[in-house]
């Protein structure tokens, strides 16, 4: 089993443990549909964070923390969950629990 990590835009954050990685389940985490979204300096290179695409449109609260670490223009910002999956051969796969360590160790959790 492995792991997705999910910001909330109240700052807090946690590992949830999944097996597979569907297109419904993450537009369930992301409560729409997905919009996916790079990470910026991540400590592995195939991490990828998953938002919901129509967000802003829903008045979703900014999620400060998702948007520090996203590859997104100075003047843009991440609303609502996101959450953190790994990208392995056009497919998203959850996290090793190493990896999920890894990445919240270096988000400082």
């Amino acid at each position: 089993m492995g792991q997705i990590i999910k910001i909330k835009p109240n700052g807090m954050v946690e590992q949830v443990d999944c097996d597979n990685i569907t297109l419904d389940y993450l537009q369930s985490e992301v409560d729409g549909y997905i919009e996916t979204i790079r990470i910026k300096d991540a400590p592995n290179r195939h991490l990828i964070m998953v938002i919901d695409e129509e967000g802003k449109f829903k008045d979703k609260l900014i999620n400060e923390l998702a948007g520090e670490i996203a590859y997104i223009r100075f003047d843009d910002y991440i609303v609502g969950d996101a959450v953190v999956v790994k990208e392995q051969d056009e497919d998203f796969v959850p996290l090793t629990d190493d990896e999920a360590n890894e990445f919240m160790d270096w988000l400082g959790e």
